[in-house]
Protein backbone atom coordinates (compact mmCIF):
# COMPACT_ATOMS: atom_id res chain seq x y z
CA UNK A 1 0.00 0.00 0.00
CA UNK A 2 2.70 2.39 0.84
CA UNK A 3 3.94 2.05 -2.54
CA UNK A 4 1.09 2.98 -4.21
CA UNK A 5 0.98 6.27 -2.32
CA UNK A 6 4.49 6.79 -3.41
CA UNK A 7 4.07 6.23 -6.68
CA UNK A 8 0.51 8.93 -6.78
CA UNK A 9 2.65 11.06 -4.48
CA UNK A 10 5.68 10.88 -7.50
CA UNK A 11 3.30 10.76 -10.22
CA UNK A 12 1.70 13.89 -8.84
CA UNK A 13 4.65 16.09 -9.57
CA UNK A 14 4.83 16.72 -13.21
CA UNK A 15 7.98 17.34 -14.74
CA UNK A 16 8.12 19.28 -18.68
CA UNK A 17 6.97 16.66 -20.63
CA UNK A 18 7.08 16.74 -24.93
CA UNK A 19 4.08 19.14 -25.14
CA UNK A 20 5.79 21.47 -22.84
CA UNK A 21 8.90 21.47 -25.41
CA UNK A 22 6.53 21.40 -28.20
CA UNK A 23 4.57 24.48 -27.20
CA UNK A 24 8.23 26.25 -26.17
CA UNK A 25 9.63 25.79 -29.87
CA UNK A 26 5.93 26.72 -31.24
CA UNK A 27 5.79 29.94 -29.32
CA UNK A 28 9.79 30.93 -29.65
CA UNK A 29 9.59 30.33 -33.55
CA UNK A 30 6.38 33.09 -33.43
CA UNK A 31 8.33 35.69 -31.45
CA UNK A 32 11.69 35.04 -34.08
CA UNK A 33 9.20 35.78 -37.07
CA UNK A 34 7.12 38.33 -35.58
CA UNK A 35 10.44 39.96 -34.74
CA UNK A 36 11.73 39.26 -38.54
CA UNK A 37 8.07 40.48 -40.26
CA UNK A 38 8.95 43.97 -38.03
CA UNK A 39 12.24 44.44 -39.65
CA UNK A 40 11.64 43.50 -43.08
CA UNK A 41 7.55 43.41 -44.02
CA UNK A 42 7.23 46.97 -42.18
CA UNK A 43 7.97 49.61 -45.08
CA UNK A 44 7.04 52.47 -42.89
CA UNK A 45 7.35 51.60 -39.05
CA UNK A 46 5.60 53.68 -36.07
CA UNK A 47 7.33 53.93 -33.11
CA UNK A 48 4.76 52.00 -30.76
CA UNK A 49 5.49 49.39 -33.12
CA UNK A 50 9.64 49.70 -32.72
CA UNK A 51 8.98 49.45 -28.74
CA UNK A 52 6.69 46.13 -29.24
CA UNK A 53 9.61 44.49 -31.10
CA UNK A 54 11.28 45.48 -28.18
CA UNK A 55 9.26 43.30 -25.73
CA UNK A 56 8.92 40.45 -28.74
CA UNK A 57 12.78 40.35 -28.15
CA UNK A 58 12.76 40.05 -24.58
CA UNK A 59 9.86 37.83 -24.93
CA UNK A 60 12.07 35.52 -27.52
CA UNK A 61 14.85 35.58 -24.64
CA UNK A 62 13.08 34.25 -22.22
CA UNK A 63 11.52 31.58 -24.16
CA UNK A 64 14.81 30.55 -24.94
CA UNK A 65 16.11 30.48 -21.46
CA UNK A 66 13.34 28.61 -20.08
CA UNK A 67 13.36 26.08 -22.65
CA UNK A 68 17.25 25.92 -22.29
CA UNK A 69 16.78 25.84 -18.25
CA UNK A 70 14.23 22.75 -18.39
CA UNK A 71 16.17 20.62 -20.88
CA UNK A 72 19.74 21.09 -19.92
CA UNK A 73 19.64 22.71 -16.23
CA UNK A 74 20.03 19.85 -14.11
CA UNK A 75 23.20 18.66 -16.08
CA UNK A 76 24.46 22.17 -15.94
CA UNK A 77 27.53 22.98 -13.56
CA UNK A 78 26.48 25.17 -10.62
CA UNK A 79 28.18 28.09 -12.50
CA UNK A 80 26.56 27.60 -15.81
CA UNK A 81 22.80 27.21 -13.89
CA UNK A 82 23.77 30.49 -12.03
CA UNK A 83 24.68 32.19 -15.03
CA UNK A 84 21.29 30.61 -17.44
CA UNK A 85 19.30 31.66 -14.21
CA UNK A 86 20.75 35.54 -13.68
CA UNK A 87 19.73 35.26 -17.99
CA UNK A 88 16.78 33.82 -17.46
CA UNK A 89 15.53 36.85 -14.73
CA UNK A 90 17.10 39.65 -16.65
CA UNK A 91 14.80 38.58 -19.73
CA UNK A 92 11.88 37.99 -17.48
CA UNK A 93 12.04 41.23 -16.06
CA UNK A 94 12.69 42.86 -18.93
CA UNK A 95 9.45 41.98 -20.89
CA UNK A 96 7.30 43.69 -18.31
CA UNK A 97 9.33 46.61 -18.17
CA UNK A 98 8.84 46.70 -21.66
CA UNK A 99 5.08 46.54 -21.47
CA UNK A 100 5.58 49.79 -18.81
CA UNK A 101 7.30 52.07 -21.30
CA UNK A 102 4.84 50.49 -24.25
CA UNK A 103 1.92 51.92 -21.69
CA UNK A 104 3.82 54.93 -20.94
CA UNK A 105 4.35 55.66 -25.05
CA UNK A 106 0.29 55.20 -25.22
CA UNK A 107 -0.25 57.42 -22.27
CA UNK A 108 1.36 60.01 -24.48
CA UNK A 109 0.09 59.46 -27.62
CA UNK A 110 -3.46 58.78 -26.91
CA UNK A 111 -4.14 60.93 -24.09
CA UNK A 112 -1.67 63.90 -24.16
CA UNK A 113 -1.64 63.88 -27.87
CA UNK A 114 1.70 63.67 -28.57
CA UNK A 115 2.88 62.72 -32.00
CA UNK A 116 7.01 63.62 -31.73
CA UNK A 117 7.34 60.43 -28.88
CA UNK A 118 10.18 59.10 -31.14
CA UNK A 119 12.46 61.62 -29.57
CA UNK A 120 12.64 59.61 -26.45
CA UNK A 121 13.22 56.31 -28.00
CA UNK A 122 17.04 56.50 -26.51
CA UNK A 123 15.75 56.86 -22.89
CA UNK A 124 13.02 54.18 -23.69
CA UNK A 125 15.95 51.92 -24.59
CA UNK A 126 18.15 53.10 -21.75
CA UNK A 127 14.91 52.35 -19.04
CA UNK A 128 13.84 49.29 -21.20
CA UNK A 129 17.02 46.76 -21.18
CA UNK A 130 18.37 48.83 -17.89
CA UNK A 131 16.10 48.85 -15.34
CA UNK A 132 16.12 44.79 -15.33
CA UNK A 133 19.63 44.79 -15.15
CA UNK A 134 19.53 47.67 -12.32
CA UNK A 135 17.07 45.14 -10.06
CA UNK A 136 19.38 42.58 -10.10
CA UNK A 137 22.56 44.21 -9.36
CA UNK A 138 20.72 45.26 -6.66
CA UNK A 139 19.68 41.84 -5.73
CA UNK A 140 23.08 40.35 -6.09
CA UNK A 141 24.91 43.14 -4.20
CA UNK A 142 21.91 42.96 -0.67
CA UNK A 143 22.18 39.29 -0.34
CA UNK A 144 25.87 38.77 -1.37
CA UNK A 145 27.23 41.64 0.54
CA UNK A 146 24.18 42.41 3.23
CA UNK A 147 23.13 38.52 3.90
CA UNK A 148 26.83 36.36 2.98
CA UNK A 149 25.02 34.70 0.44
CA UNK A 150 26.76 32.68 -2.29
CA UNK A 151 26.02 33.39 -6.16
CA UNK A 152 24.97 29.82 -6.41
CA UNK A 153 22.50 30.70 -3.57
CA UNK A 154 20.61 33.40 -5.46
CA UNK A 155 20.79 31.80 -8.82
CA UNK A 156 20.73 27.86 -8.75
CA UNK A 157 18.41 24.51 -9.68
CA UNK A 158 14.85 24.87 -8.20
CA UNK A 159 13.62 21.72 -7.07
CA UNK A 160 16.65 20.33 -9.10
CA UNK A 161 14.67 21.09 -12.44
CA UNK A 162 15.08 24.15 -13.85
CA UNK A 163 17.63 27.34 -13.48
CA UNK A 164 16.14 30.16 -11.65
CA UNK A 165 16.12 31.64 -8.11
CA UNK A 166 15.92 29.27 -5.53
CA UNK A 167 14.76 30.92 -2.65
CA UNK A 168 11.16 31.60 -2.61
CA UNK A 169 11.77 35.05 -0.46
CA UNK A 170 14.06 36.80 -3.28
CA UNK A 171 11.91 35.07 -6.08
CA UNK A 172 8.86 36.51 -4.64
CA UNK A 173 10.53 39.79 -4.15
CA UNK A 174 12.33 40.30 -7.49
CA UNK A 175 10.83 37.94 -10.18
CA UNK A 176 6.95 38.28 -8.89
CA UNK A 177 6.52 42.11 -7.32
CA UNK A 178 8.44 43.65 -9.96
CA UNK A 179 6.21 42.04 -12.41
CA UNK A 180 3.47 42.73 -10.66
CA UNK A 181 4.07 46.90 -9.83
CA UNK A 182 4.78 47.02 -13.77
CA UNK A 183 0.98 44.95 -14.52
CA UNK A 184 -0.76 47.75 -12.34
CA UNK A 185 0.93 50.70 -13.16
CA UNK A 186 0.11 49.35 -17.01
CA UNK A 187 -3.87 48.81 -16.26
CA UNK A 188 -4.17 52.44 -14.53
CA UNK A 189 -2.79 54.04 -17.52
CA UNK A 190 -5.03 51.94 -19.91
CA UNK A 191 -7.97 52.64 -17.45
CA UNK A 192 -7.50 56.49 -18.17
CA UNK A 193 -6.54 55.70 -22.01
CA UNK A 194 -9.84 54.09 -22.54
CA UNK A 195 -11.72 57.03 -20.50
CA UNK A 196 -11.10 58.89 -23.78
CA UNK A 197 -11.69 56.45 -26.67
CA UNK A 198 -13.53 58.95 -28.66
CA UNK A 199 -10.44 61.33 -29.39
CA UNK A 200 -7.71 58.24 -30.68
CA UNK A 201 -10.18 55.21 -32.08
CA UNK A 202 -9.72 56.58 -35.01
CA UNK A 203 -6.21 57.18 -35.48
CA UNK A 204 -3.18 54.89 -36.59
CA UNK A 205 -0.46 55.30 -33.83
CA UNK A 206 0.64 51.48 -33.76
CA UNK A 207 0.42 50.46 -37.46
CA UNK A 208 -0.04 52.35 -40.65
CA UNK A 209 -3.65 51.88 -42.19
CA UNK A 210 -4.85 50.43 -39.12
CA UNK A 211 -7.11 51.96 -36.63
CA UNK A 212 -6.15 51.92 -33.23
CA UNK A 213 -9.66 50.78 -32.13
CA UNK A 214 -8.69 47.42 -33.64
CA UNK A 215 -4.59 47.27 -32.92
CA UNK A 216 -4.80 48.49 -29.10
CA UNK A 217 -7.19 45.53 -27.76
CA UNK A 218 -4.79 42.99 -29.30
CA UNK A 219 -1.62 44.91 -27.27
CA UNK A 220 -3.47 44.42 -24.80
CA UNK A 221 -4.96 41.37 -25.40
CA UNK A 222 -1.22 40.14 -26.02
CA UNK A 223 0.25 41.62 -22.76
CA UNK A 224 -2.76 39.29 -20.52
CA UNK A 225 -1.37 36.31 -22.51
CA UNK A 226 2.17 36.53 -21.92
CA UNK A 227 1.27 37.43 -17.93
CA UNK A 228 -0.80 34.56 -17.60
CA UNK A 229 2.07 32.45 -19.44
CA UNK A 230 4.69 33.16 -17.33
CA UNK A 231 2.10 33.05 -14.23
CA UNK A 232 1.28 29.40 -14.60
CA UNK A 233 5.35 28.58 -15.68
CA UNK A 234 5.98 30.14 -11.73
CA UNK A 235 2.88 28.57 -10.06
CA UNK A 236 4.13 24.93 -11.94
CA UNK A 237 7.91 25.71 -11.37
CA UNK A 238 7.04 26.06 -7.13
CA UNK A 239 4.16 23.16 -7.00
CA UNK A 240 5.36 21.03 -9.61
CA UNK A 241 1.56 20.12 -10.77
CA UNK A 242 0.27 18.41 -14.11
CA UNK A 243 -2.81 20.93 -14.12
CA UNK A 244 -0.32 23.73 -13.92
CA UNK A 245 1.86 22.25 -16.96
CA UNK A 246 -1.18 21.62 -18.74
CA UNK A 247 -2.97 25.28 -18.15
CA UNK A 248 0.77 26.63 -18.79
CA UNK A 249 0.98 24.64 -22.39
CA UNK A 250 -2.76 25.90 -23.44
CA UNK A 251 -2.02 29.95 -22.50
CA UNK A 252 1.25 29.39 -24.48
CA UNK A 253 -0.23 28.23 -27.53
CA UNK A 254 -3.24 31.50 -27.55
CA UNK A 255 0.39 33.56 -27.24
CA UNK A 256 1.23 32.16 -30.56
CA UNK A 257 -2.22 32.72 -32.11
CA UNK A 258 -2.49 35.95 -31.24
CA UNK A 259 1.25 36.65 -32.03
CA UNK A 260 0.92 35.59 -35.29
CA UNK A 261 -2.29 37.50 -35.93
CA UNK A 262 -1.12 40.72 -34.31
CA UNK A 263 2.69 40.78 -35.48
CA UNK A 264 3.44 38.50 -38.72
CA UNK A 265 0.21 37.83 -40.45
CA UNK A 266 -0.83 41.21 -40.72
CA UNK A 267 2.53 43.25 -41.67
CA UNK A 268 3.46 40.34 -44.79
CA UNK A 269 -0.74 40.83 -45.98
CA UNK A 270 -0.04 44.57 -45.99
CA UNK A 271 3.59 43.98 -48.02
CA UNK A 272 1.91 42.26 -50.44
CA UNK A 273 -1.13 44.61 -50.55
CA UNK A 274 1.55 47.22 -51.13
CA UNK A 275 3.15 44.87 -53.90
CA UNK A 276 -0.11 44.49 -55.82
CA UNK A 277 -1.24 48.40 -55.76
CA UNK A 278 2.66 49.71 -56.59
CA UNK A 279 2.05 47.00 -59.72
CA UNK A 280 -1.68 48.45 -60.99
CA UNK A 281 0.11 51.82 -60.46
CA UNK A 282 2.84 51.22 -62.63
CA UNK A 283 0.60 49.82 -64.86
CA UNK A 284 -1.78 52.67 -65.16
CA UNK A 285 1.15 54.75 -65.49
CA UNK A 286 2.05 52.77 -68.54
CA UNK A 287 -1.10 52.68 -70.34
CA UNK A 288 -1.62 56.83 -69.38
CA UNK A 289 2.09 57.46 -71.09
CA UNK A 290 1.06 55.65 -73.87
CA UNK A 291 -2.43 56.56 -74.36
CA UNK A 292 -2.19 59.55 -77.02
CA UNK A 293 -6.22 59.85 -76.87
CA UNK A 294 -6.55 60.61 -73.35
CA UNK A 295 -4.20 63.73 -72.30
CA UNK A 296 -5.74 63.94 -69.20
CA UNK A 297 -4.89 60.75 -67.71
CA UNK A 298 -0.85 61.78 -68.44
CA UNK A 299 -1.37 64.67 -65.20
CA UNK A 300 -2.48 61.96 -63.30
CA UNK A 301 1.13 60.54 -61.77
CA UNK A 302 -0.01 60.46 -57.96
CA UNK A 303 1.18 56.73 -56.72
CA UNK A 304 -1.54 55.60 -54.41
CA UNK A 305 1.33 53.08 -52.94
CA UNK A 306 2.65 56.25 -50.93
CA UNK A 307 -0.41 57.24 -50.39
CA UNK A 308 -0.94 54.14 -47.67
CA UNK A 309 2.13 55.54 -46.00
CA UNK A 310 2.60 51.85 -44.17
Amino acid sequence: MSIFSAYAEFATLASYNEAFYASGLICTSGFALAIISHMLCSRFPMFAAKLLTHMMLSCLGTQICFLVSAFRGRMFSEDSCAALALFSHYFHLSQFFWMLIQAVNFWQVLVMNDEHTERRHLLYFLLGWGLPAMVIVVLVIVLLGGFGWTIHSVYGLVQGDVCFIPNIYAALCTAVLVPLICLVAVTVVFIHVYQVTPQWKAYDDIYRGRTNSTEVPLVLYLFLLISLVWLWAGLHMSYRSLWMLIVFVIFNCLLVSSLSCLSVCLPVLWTLEDLVMMRKWRKQKYHSANDVMAPEMKSSTQCPFWDLNR
